[in-house]
């Protein structure tokens, strides 16, 4: 399953990334305002970045 955290870099969306890449196998995209930048440790086979504003 690929799941889309929307406003990625905020302090929630990061415990609910954290969690998720835990506790399942989920594909994972995180967008948001600079998170190629400011999730860059995140990046991964499973997880995608995309840049924007929401």
């Amino acid at each position: 399953m690929k799941i889309m955290i929307l406003g990625a870099a905020g302090q929630v969306a990061r415990l609910l990334t954290d969690d998720l890449l835990d506790q399942t196998d989920f594909q994972l995209v995180l967008y948001g305002r600079n998170v190629s930048t400011r999730l860059a440790e995140k990046a991964s086979e499973r997880v995608d970045l995309v840049d924007g504003h929401i």
